[in-house]
């Protein structure tokens, strides 16, 4: 899917989804998420606004490593900018070996 439409419907993302991703968004989460088994990934993807955060002081994009069923088990990185996420990806694919 490549695309920038995920079950949330509250504006949340504006960007195309990556290729090797999918919206893995749960309508029990607290934000969309997008998931790469390719690179065993999941980008949690949080309000533009801080304010209407789950919890405000914490970054817009949170990247997790995944197990091999798509469970999420460490935080990878974090940040409030889109194309740091983008670069990140890159470097994973680059380097061939996932987080």
């Amino acid at each position: 899917m490549n695309s920038n439409k995920l079950i949330f419907n509250k504006n949340y993302f504006e960007e195309k989804i990556p290729p090797t991703f999918y919206d893995h968004s749960n309508r029990n989460d607290i934000c969309p998420s997008i998931y790469s088994r390719l690179l065993g990934i999941k980008i949690f993807i949080d309000s533009k606004n801080p304010e209407e955060r789950e919890e405000p002081n914490y970054p817009r994009f949170s990247v997790y490593k995944t197990n091999e069923i798509g469970e999420t088990e460490e935080i990878a990185y974090e940040t409030e900018v889109w194309q740091e996420i983008l670069d990140f990806i890159e470097k994973l694919k680059q380097s061939g070996t996932g987080v």
